[in-house]
C-alpha cells in the first residue's frame, strides 16, 4: 500500500525507486498517487515546523525584518566575498525585539545583506564579527528564520544598535574547512556509486569544519573489500588536488 511505501521511505530512508523496482519484479504495482499526497502532506507538517522554529529563533524581530528587508529575504552575499559593508535592520536580545545591544549581552542580528552562511542542507552556520562604529559582535553561530539568515552571538565590545552602519567579516579559516568537507562529501558520494552502483541514494549529511558525516541507502551492508576501494578512490582525488570551481544555476539546469 502507499502507506507502506512511504513508510520505508520517510522512517527507513528506502527509496521509492527501490521499492518500485522491487514491486514490478513481483508482478506488483504502487499506488503512486496515494504515497505523492503522503509527501506532500509531510512536505507541509516540515514546512509548519520551520515557520514554528523560525519564530522561537528569533522572536518579534522576524516579524520587523520581513518587513525591513527587501522582499523579506536576505540576499546572500558569501559565494563572492566574505566581507561585506552593510547595515542592521533588526536586533533580538532574550529573544525579544531591541533597538540596542550593549557588551556582554547575547543578541540576535539580521543584516541589510550578508556573506554568512546559514545553516542548511546539513551544512552548519558561519562564524565571524560584526564591526560596528561603537562595537563588536562576535558571531558564534548563523541561522535561517523563514527567507532571513539571523546572526546569532555575543556583544564583545562596546555596543550595536538597529541602523549601524557596520562591517560583517566571515571566519575565512572556518569556512575553508567547511568547504573541504563539503567537497569531500561530493567525492564520497561519487565514490559509493562507483563501487556499490547507482541504486547508492543520498539520505543525509553533516558538513562541519572538523567532520563530516554522509548518509546514504544501500541494499546491503559494504563490504570490507568495498570499504577499501572507496577509500582509496576518495583519498586518490583529494592528492590529484583537482581545480574546484563553482557556478550558481537554476535547480532546473542543475538537474
Amino acid at each position: 500500500s502507499a502507506n507502506d511505501v512511504f513508510l520505508l521511505h520517510d522512517t527507513y530512508g528506502f527509496p521509492i525507486e527501490l521499492t518500485r523496482e522491487i514491486a514490478r519484479e513481483r508482478g506488483f504495482t504502487i499506488d503512486e498517487d496515494s504515497f505523492e499526497k503522503l509527501m506532500e502532506e509531510q512536505r507541509e507538517r516540515a514546512r509548519a515546523a520551520t515557520k514554528l522554529g523560525a519564530a522561537k529563533l528569533t522572536g518579534e524581530t522576524t516579524l520587523r525584518a520581513t518587513g525591513t528587508v527587501e522582499g523579506g529575504e536576505t540576499p546572500f552575499l558569501g559565494y563572492e566575498t566574505l566581507a561585506v559593508e552593510t547595515t542592521v535592520v533588526s536586533l533580538a536580545v532574550d529573544d525579544s525585539e531591541a533597538e540596542s545591544a550593549s557588551e556582554g549581552e547575547a543578541v540576535e542580528v539580521i543584516l541589510r545583506e550578508t556573506p554568512f552562511y546559514g545553516e542548511a542542507g546539513g551544512q552548519v552556520g558561519d562564524t565571524g564579527e560584526i564591526l560596528g562604529p561603537h562595537g563588536r559582535v562576535q558571531v558564534e553561530d548563523t541561522r535561517l528564520a523563514e527567507q532571513l539568515i539571523v546572526h546569532r552571538g555575543r556583544v564583545i565590545e562596546g555596543r550595536i544598535a538597529v541602523n549601524d552602519a557596520v562591517l560583517a567579516q566571515v571566519d575565512e579559516a572556518h569556512r575553508l574547512d567547511i568547504m573541504r568537507n563539503h567537497t569531500a562529501t561530493h567525492l564520497l558520494h561519487a565514490a559509493l556509486r562507483q563501487v556499490l552502483g547507482g541504486r547508492v541514494r543520498q539520505a543525509g549529511s553533516l558538513v562541519a569544519p572538523d567532520r563530516l558525516r554522509f548518509d546514504f541507502t544501500h541494499i546491503e551492508a559494504i563490504k570490507p573489500e568495498e570499504l577499501t576501494e572507496i577509500q582509496r578512490i576518495v583519498n586518490e582525488k583529494i592528492r590529484a588536488d583537482l581545480p574546484v570551481t563553482t557556478r550558481v544555476s537554476s535547480f532546473d539546469a542543475a538537474m
